[in-house]
């Protein structure tokens, strides 16, 4: 189970159950992370699985939630939870071996929202992080590099003044570190060469 924030992209939290939840499992566990946050959401928008029937909406209604939900079979009907899953699938789940213990497999999936938070940029947020866009940690704003002269130049003509700056470079090297020491989660960063 997943819980992702709309607005920021961000993994609020992620569980691993050692069988399928029922509604006490699923209320039991929002009420942890709402505890942990300090805070509860106007809406929580989920599929029509069994678990999100009569006792989830007592559950959202003793809360003053209002529960949304996903059309049944229609692809995109809950696009961000959706995008989400399939980025952790194609990330991490199918380039490591998966490890058998529970335990074990949630410090995986933990290791990757943290990653996923606060080191991938997305490209629906113009390339922040979820962390940067809700406000967890102060944007990076350092120059980007640009080795394409030409280019630099032309995008300096329409660039507005409080945009962010481009440096030109003639020599650049890629970094590239493991998160946590996983393979799979790269940290990725261009500084001048020497």
């Amino acid at each position: 189970m997943v819980v992702v924030d709309h607005f920021s992209r961000r993994a609020i939290a992620v569980e691993v159950f050692k069988n399928w939840p029922s509604s006490d499992d699923i209320t039991t566990w929002l009420d942890v992370i709402m505890a942990s946050i300090g805070q509860r959401p106007k809406y929580i928008i989920s599929d029509q699985g069994v678990q999100f029937r009569e006792a989830y909406g007592d559950w959202c209604a003793a809360r003053g939630i209002k529960p949304r939900f996903g059309a049944i079979g229609e692809h995109g009907s809950i696009a961000v939870v959706e995008r989400f899953i399939l980025s952790l699938k194609n990330e991490c789940t199918q380039r490591i071996l998966v490890p058998l213990r529970i335990v074990d497999f949630r410090e995986e999936l933990f290791a990757y929202c943290r990653w996923y938070n606060t080191i991938r940029p997305h490209q629906s947020l113009g390339g922040r992080t979820p962390s940067e866009v809700s406000g967890d940690v102060v944007a990076a704003v350092v120059p980007r590099f640009e080795p394409r002269l030409r280019l630099l130049e032309s995008n300096q003509r329409r660039r507005k003044a409080d945009s962010m700056t481009v440096v030109s470079v003639d020599n650049l090297r890629l970094n590239v570190e493991r998160f946590g020491g996983r393979a799979h989660l790269p940290v990725v960063r261009l500084d001048r060469a020497a």
